[in-house]
């Protein structure tokens, strides 16, 4: 899903499994340029050139904007030895500066809570 925002910002959504998922729970079948448009995407994606593979080491880190930049994580194997298996943590955070995604763009509300950040707790102090 692509849309511009007044400020000609553009925002991107693509997984397909979600689109899967949704096409299957509202049991309808996608049309042929529907179809057409994902299997574009999935090439484009695939074209060497467009995509960067990255090899992450222990401390590494990444930053990405779902907002802005089409990502994904291949397959690996784990090691066996506890103290050698992977450990990857994620941190969503925000910038206010961005506003808020557009509702389109909001696939776990019961979970993503703050637009995909950690919500402000409440304080004693505030009550809010």
């Amino acid at each position: 899903m692509f849309r511009r925002e007044a400020d000609g910002r553009l925002d991107c959504f693509y997984i397909p499994d979600v689109i899967e998922g949704a096409v299957k729970r509202a049991g309808i079948a996608l049309d042929a340029l529907e179809q057409e448009a994902l299997a574009f995407m999935a090439s484009v994606g695939a074209r060497p050139g467009v995509y960067l593979d990255m090899d992450l080491m222990p401390g590494d880190m990444q930053f990405l904007n779902n907002r802005t930049i089409v990502h994904a994580r291949l397959d690996y194997e784990d090691f066996p030895e506890f103290d050698r298996k992977r450990h990857m943590l994620r941190l969503w955070l925000m910038a206010p500066a961005w506003g808020a995604p557009d509702a389109r763009l909001r696939l776990f509300d019961e979970i993503d809570r703050a637009g995909g950040g950690v919500p402000k707790r409440a304080t004693a102090a505030t009550g809010a």
